[in-house]
């Protein structure tokens, strides 16, 4: 990924606003949350800690909260993340 280089700080910051924004985007256009939710789970494949799949474990528990029609793919996304989850609190929050 592009961030590698930046501080720590600067990249979660980043992280946060992207979310925001695909979140937002998902209220939207809730009937492209197939797109959405490829892109999260390929971020979610990514390296990163704690705090960076956290926000996106976040963002997809949210919007399958708020579109029903998310429900399967994202928690489709959510289980595989699971079998290869290092972070048990991560675990935990799913």
């Amino acid at each position: 990924m592009f961030f590698t280089y930046k501080s720590g700080y600067f990249i979660l910051l980043t992280i946060y606003v992207i979310l925001f924004i695909h979140r937002a985007l998902c209220q939207k256009f809730p009937r492209k949350h197939n797109v959405m939710m490829q892109f999260l789970s390929s971020m979610l494949r990514d390296e990163g800690g704690f705090d960076y799949k956290k926000a996106i474990v976040n963002t997809i528990i949210a919007i399958i909260d708020e579109n029903g029609e998310a429900k399967e793919a994202g928690l489709s996304h959510l289980c595989e993340f699971i079998e290869d989850c290092e972070h048990t609190v991560s675990v935990i929050i799913i």
